[in-house]
């Protein structure tokens, strides 16, 4: 029972300061396309291409049609959108191994090591992961997975974390101290452990433990990551197709001592739209490498 006199502790406002405090998410600043957007008249992300679009924009005229016969049916075998489909699921991965980015929305948790001179540039990390959507929580680690310190995810600075760069900026350290959760230190402890390691080290591994959003969520990926799954898939298909006209390039027809020859290109039919979209995915993967900060450049400067 209260005593007479004080007034009740609001139970909401003090929830909505702690999530404020400690946050349950710290997203980017603004759209990850372009890198800060915060409006636009046009959409620059759309849904994953489908079996219809990848026909119209990569596969336009040519007919996805085996050129052996099924020995059963004795028909010719048609790449239905399944079959597209699926193809397509594969060239997302095949897409991602390409550029090293994470397509779909995918929660991950990275270990980050402390590097002294890094650290006093305002906390500088740099994640592995790309692009970053958000971060859900960064914590001081220690061997054996025990948190010894939560930092709030108001001290985050988040606007370059598309590219993967994180910062710890405590510019609210006076208002909101440090966060625990259960099982770690007080904030008092917290802080003196960070700053006993802190002081007598200048390198240790695996220091912070960094749980983000890597990718781009709801099924809204950008247009030229589409483009450059769509040729990757496009290339898939013609490379299956392709085989189908590999056994023979070339037939002859002989009636009554009259022959007849025909020639065909054989596995080469597709050969010139598949060096195209070659090139393409060549310069689409640059591209997409740019957008998450992969693209590396040198000079003898």
């Amino acid at each position: 029972m209260p005593i007479v006199g004080t007034p009740e502790p609001d139970l909401t406002q003090l929830e909505a300061e702690t999530e404020t405090t400690t946050g349950k998410t710290m997203p980017a600043g603004g759209e990850m396309l372009p890198e800060g957007k915060i409006d636009s008249s046009w959409d620059r992300t759309e849904p994953l291409i489908t079996a219809e679009r990848l026909r119209s924009q990569h596969l336009f005229g040519i007919p996805l049609v085996s050129a052996i016969k099924d020995p059963i049916t004795g028909r010719y075998a048609v790449m239905t959108d399944e079959l597209i489909n699926d193809m397509i699921v594969q060239a997302v991965s095949l897409a991602e191994a390409d550029t090293g980015m994470n397509i779909f929305a995918t929660s991950i948790v990275e270990r980050v090591e402390y590097d002294y001179n890094l650290f006093k540039q305002l906390g500088y990390m740099q994640l592995k992961s790309r692009p970053v959507s958000s971060i859900e929580s960064v914590e001081v680690v220690t061997a054996n997975e025990e948190s010894v310190m939560t930092i709030p995810l108001s001290w985050i600075d988040t606007s370059y974390i598309t590219r993967g760069q994180l910062n710890i900026v405590p510019l609210t350290l006076i208002t909101s101290g440090v966060a625990t959760t259960p099982g770690t230190t007080s904030q008092g402890a917290g802080v003196s452990f960070l700053l006993a390691i802190l002081g007598q080290r200048t390198n240790i591994p695996a220091f912070f433990s960094v749980t983000l959003t890597s990718g781009w969520a709801d099924n809204r990926i950008p247009r030229i990551v589409n483009q450059l799954i769509g040729v990757v898939a496009a290339m898939e298909v013609l490379s299956m197709l392709g085989a189908t006209y590999a056994r023979s390039s070339s037939h002859s027809l002989g009636v009554d001592g009259l022959s007849q020859s025909v020639a065909g290109l054989g596995p080469a039919l597709f050969q010139s739209r598949l060096e195209d979209l070659q090139l393409k995915r060549k310069s689409l993967i640059a591209k997409v490498k740019r957008i998450g900060g992969l693209l590396l450049f040198s000079s003898n400067v």
